[in-house]
């Protein structure tokens, strides 16, 4: 055989085998229309598993897989231009019978525009294979309409699920505009967050300005004008895992950064206990708190807005002026606490496992124009509860590291008996205490604090179970006594 037939026979191979990579790589697929159900059937062997794929153009910001009403355990593979179960494919990890994906252009595995191949499949359980199964998928492409966002004005719009809740906003400002401006948006019910940069909308979260992401319904960026004008976008989107809710409201307002530009996005009034129930006085005083590493409860002790919560609830938080503490009311028993004001921390002490904060102002930064009286919880002085006595515990549940805002909860119970931690006795309870209620407020049958709920030995989000509660007798002496007005460390 010739040295030029071997070359030929070679080239050949090599084409041969790079057709069939290139094959592999592109699998023939069934297209999927974005927002369109598609019935999917599971089989039990990977082999066959149906392969879909979604054109992605290039104004989609994100694409959003829902794998639902699965009757086995399934998770949604996908990949960029190649197969699906490919090493690169991203993986999803929800809920046993509903799987989701969201890829988004800014994620460290970004969102490209062309095709995205996706496939569904069962998951092998324990020693068992993979079982036979059908479930509903739907690909969404995450495509908000940009709306203008003018100087002045405060927008109120809706984020709906179908777009992810997502929106895009377009700042429009004077062409003598200057300095820094300020946009700042509000939701009274989900986690929210801004992202500002390139109008242009396969970059603007790649390629972001800036971010501000901070675990609560507030969130403010300070654009120069000059960014504004050389065209810029904002996208403002909620964490909320409520699927009942369809669409999250938010309030926008773009502002100049200056002493006498209005700044009033939220000031809902003080809550009424008379509206709350018969333990309208306590719910008053339990709030909801919001911080740089997730959220739980605290109950003000006086008038003037100083928080006792336990340490692990404002874990991260910086102190002194820094805004990373949101503090919610309730105003209505039905519905979720409003975070409306700041906290800085006065005391933090996570060997004892307590915190002592001040409400220092509004949410967005600004000092209270006239002092404020908060409704404060009474203390309960002199013998600890004797066992059996009935115990009423208050807070938040789920909020903890949860993007959802939730109701306060009440739960009943009895003094159980005593335990030991590290730091001193805890009371134990049969009150129920769950995942973001540490913090909160223990109480007597007259409604008085007797404690903090602090932690359960059930899992984090049932009912039942023993809890631990952080009786007020370890409070440091000082920390009662302590003038309102201190100065926060």
């Amino acid at each position: 055989m010739t040295a030029a037939r071997l070359r030929w026979l070679a080239c050949c191979a090599l084409s041969c085998s790079g057709w069939h990579a290139l094959a592999q790589s592109t699998p023939p697929a069934r297209p999927l229309e974005s927002g369109v159900p598609v019935a999917v059937r599971v089989p039990s062997e990977l082999a066959q598993v149906p392969i879909y794929s979604i054109e992605v153009p290039d104004d989609a910001t994100g694409l959003w897989l829902r794998a639902l009403g699965a009757d086995i355990d399934i998770e949604i593979d996908a990949a960029y231009e190649t197969a699906p179960d490919s090493p690169d494919a991203l993986i999803s990890s929800n809920l046993w019978i509903d799987e989701q994906l969201v890829i988004e252009r800014g994620d460290s595995t970004p969102l490209a525009t062309g095709t995205w191949y996706v496939r569904v499949h069962g998951v092998e359980s324990g020693n068992e294979q993979p079982r036979e199964g059908s479930c509903t998928l739907i690909a969404q492409l995450i495509r908000p309409p940009p709306r203008p966002l003018e100087p002045g004005q405060v927008l109120e719009l809706d984020l709906p699920r179908e777009q992810g809740l997502r929106a895009i906003l377009l700042p429009r400002l004077p062409a003598d505009a200057s300095g820094p401006w300020r946009i700042e948006a509000f939701s009274a019910l989900a986690d929210i967050d801004l992202v500002i940069g390139p109008a242009d909308p396969a970059r603007t979260l790649r390629d972001a300005y800036a971010r501000s992401e901070r675990m609560f319904g507030y969130e403010a960026l300070l654009p120069d004008a000059r960014t504004l004008q050389a065209g810029a976008a904002v996208h403002v989107y909620a964490h909320c895992d409520l699927e009942s809710l369809d669409a999250i409201p938010v309030r926008i307002a773009l502002r100049p950064v200056s002493a006498d530009a209005p700044r009033a996005l939220v000031e809902p009034p003080l809550p009424d206990a008379s509206l709350l129930g018969p333990f309208g006085a306590s719910i008053a005083a339990t709030v909801a708190l919001f911080g740089p590493l997730g959220s739980g409860s605290g109950v003000v002790i006086d008038p003037r807005g100083r928080i006792l919560t336990n340490a692990h609830v404002v874990s991260g938080a910086r102190g002194g002026g820094a805004l990373d503490l949101a503090v919610g009311f309730t105003h209505d028993a039905t519905a979720p606490p409003i975070p409306c004001y700041a906290a800085q921390l006065l005391e933090y002490r996570p060997d004892l496992d307590l915190a002592l904060l001040a409400i220092s102002g509004w949410i967005d930064g600004r000092a209270f124009d006239t002092p404020r009286l908060f409704p404060a919880c009474k203390l309960r002085e002199g013998a600890a509860p004797a066992l059996g006595e009935s115990l009423t515990v208050l807070g938040y549940p789920m909020t903890g590291g949860a993007s959802s805002m939730v109701p306060i909860s009440l739960t009943e119970g009895v003094m159980s008996g005593w335990a030991q931690d590290g730091a001193g006795r805890l009371l134990k309870t049969d009150a129920g205490i769950h995942a973001g209620v540490s913090g909160g407020a223990c109480l007597d049958a007259a409604g008085r604090l007797i404690g903090l709920p602090s932690s359960s030995l059930a899992d984090a989000n049932q009912a039942g179970g023993l809890g631990f509660v952080i009786p007020l007798a370890r409070l440091p002496a000082n920390w009662l006594a302590q003038p309102p007005d201190s100065r926060p460390r």
